[in-house]
């Protein structure tokens, strides 16, 4: 891949998340947070790929952009949680007044330290930093690195939930700079046809369903150990109760998945 399609990719990527950003800040809809985010975790992805060939110190997400990113995924938990409310009928209005006054604080969080002139500079931020080619077996390089970091994790014998999430970070960035390769580079996308994409998007899903039910009940389970004794409580206890058990059975399924793709990916 020459400089110039680097710097391309590279300003595509910061313009779209700058663009996405002024939505945001209008009118806070939940599929501009996401559209951000995936942005994002995609631009840091070729960052690191990048890194392979080039430890220049300019190659990383300015600070004022992991600021909203961190602000919005407070958001994003919340969102998660309300939706989980209303999808499983449960009726808990102190709870959902919670909700509603933490998304309102991070929106004012969010008007506090939105700034379109350094989104303006944040376009710009790559322009000149990747001064060399590189070749496809870079790219081979890294999806190899990523699956050796995938292997690490599934030879523990219990895997914790932050390992899991590690994984989904693994599996995510191979996924995202396979998008970047096969929308921007013909010799990247020739490789990225002898991995198994589907699968590892399906585990890379599930993993993700998974991380955010936990996240959920991990706040649940908080708020009912705040409730005062009585009906209510038991009720959510017993609820609690039935997610563990759910999500036990679903890390144990996870697991199994990981160890299945990272056989059919060596094999």
């Amino acid at each position: 891949m020459k400089p110039a399609k680097v710097k391309s990719i590279l300003q595509k990527k910061a313009t779209k998340m700058a663009e996405v950003c002024t939505a945001i800040h209008e009118n806070f809809k939940e599929e501009d947070i996401h559209k951000f985010r995936v942005q994002l975790k995609s631009l840091r992805a070729f960052i690191r790929l990048l890194k392979i060939i080039s430890g220049q110190k300019g190659l990383k997400i300015s600070r004022h952009v992991k600021r909203l990113y961190k602000i919005l995924g407070k958001m994003r938990d919340s969102h998660l949680q309300l939706a989980t409310l209303t999808k499983q009928q449960l009726a808990l209005p102190a709870y959902l007044e919670i909700l509603n006054k933490n998304i309102k604080k991070q929106k004012k969080k969010w008007c506090e330290n939105y700034s379109p002139k350094k989104l303006e500079r944040f376009k710009t931020r790559y322009d000149g930093i990747v001064q060399d080619d590189f070749s496809v077996a870079i790219l081979a390089s890294y999806l190899v690195s990523k699956i050796q970091a995938i292997r690490k994790i599934c030879r523990d014998v219990m895997l914790t939930d932050a390992r899991i999430h590690e994984l989904r970070k693994q599996l995510k960035d191979m996924l995202y700079v396979m998008d970047i390769a096969k929308e921007e580079w013909p010799e990247g996308k020739q490789l990225v046809k002898q991995w198994p994409v589907k699968q590892i998007a399906q585990l890379a899903t599930d993993i993700g369903k998974y991380n955010d039910g936990r996240i959920r009940l991990a706040q649940l389970n908080s708020y009912s150990q705040s409730m005062a004794e009585g009906k209510k409580r038991k009720e959510l206890t017993v609820h609690c109760s039935e997610e563990v058990a759910h999500l036990l059975h679903q890390k144990k399924e996870l697991i199994n998945s990981a160890r299945q793709v990272l056989t059919l990916i060596i094999n």
